[in-house]
């Protein structure tokens, strides 16, 4: 494409030079140079549109057109998306080597969010003396434990951000609507989602989950400065969106006196 690109360039240089030497010869050089410009613009169309899929870009005021923009976005991401060398947080030794590197990041990680020992005679305890206004009623056990219906799964579907990341799969949110809505997807979707609520039988998919690091500000050789976030598939994501809508529904009325943002409302109803 590129050298096609060139030889309409020469092609426009030389009609347009053709018609400042020419004036006289105008009237057939001029529709020459329509084509050979509508071809080019073709060409930096789909140039323009193959850098806004590189560079992320879902939506560009007024139709910017910027390949500079573009490209510099581009580089931007290329930029965030590499790891400098990292710190081991056993030996403080800098790791530059993929494996080193990995296992830096997860000795780190697997320290920061192992759970602290539980005391659950104590959990018990607390369990216990609950008054019995706070306990769940038995309609709300009912509605927490309900089948999914064909309806939840779409909405839950439908209120999902277009710009979130998927998962491992690479499936977006706009091609997961589209398999759900399909005819003969309907009850195998169902029975997946009902599975996983009633018998706790989850898609192996479900138990993949992706993370990746984000720089924040600070030596980026200390894992401290990087922010991990999960990258879970979305069709997961749409099931923990239901079950975290019911809970919402049965339990706030259970937490009036702290602040309104520890019970978010429901993400749809």
């Amino acid at each position: 494409m590129a050298q096609a690109e060139k030889r309409l360039q020469h092609r426009r240089r030389h009609i347009m030079s053709n018609i400042r030497r020419n004036p006289d010869q105008s009237p057939e050089n001029l529709p020459l140079l329509r084509v050979v410009e509508r071809q080019l613009d073709s060409f930096q169309h789909d140039r323009i549109e193959t850098l806004a899929l590189r560079s992320g870009i879902c939506w560009r005021e007024l139709g910017e057109l910027s390949a500079g923009y573009l490209k510099k976005t581009v580089a931007t991401c290329t930029t965030k998306q590499l790891v400098p060398p990292l710190v081991h947080p056993t030996t403080n030794v800098l790791c530059s080597s993929v494996e080193d590197m990995l296992d830096a990041t997860t000795t780190f990680y697997s320290d920061l969010y192992s759970p602290e020992p539980i005391d659950q005679n104590t959990i018990d305890e607390l369990l216990e003396s609950l008054p019995p206004e706070l306990h769940l009623s038995s309609l709300d056990k009912t509605r927490l434990q309900s089948p999914i219906t064909f309806d939840d799964i779409l909405i839950g579907v439908s209120h999902s951000s277009p710009k979130s990341s998927p998962g491992t799969d690479g499936i977006p949110y706009e091609i997961l609507k589209l398999i759900v809505s399909h005819s003969d997807c309907r009850e195998i979707v169902l029975a997946v989602y009902n599975n996983a609520l009633s018998c706790g039988s989850f898609p192996e998919p479900w138990n993949d989950t992706c993370v990746s690091l984000l720089p924040k500000k600070g030596n980026l050789s200390d894992l401290h400065n990087w922010r991990p976030i999960s990258l879970i598939n979305t069709d997961a994501k749409v099931f923990t969106r239901i079950i975290n809508s019911r809970m919402i529904r049965c339990t706030s009325k259970f937490c009036l006196s702290v602040p309104n943002w520890f019970c978010a409302q429901p993400v749809y109803r």
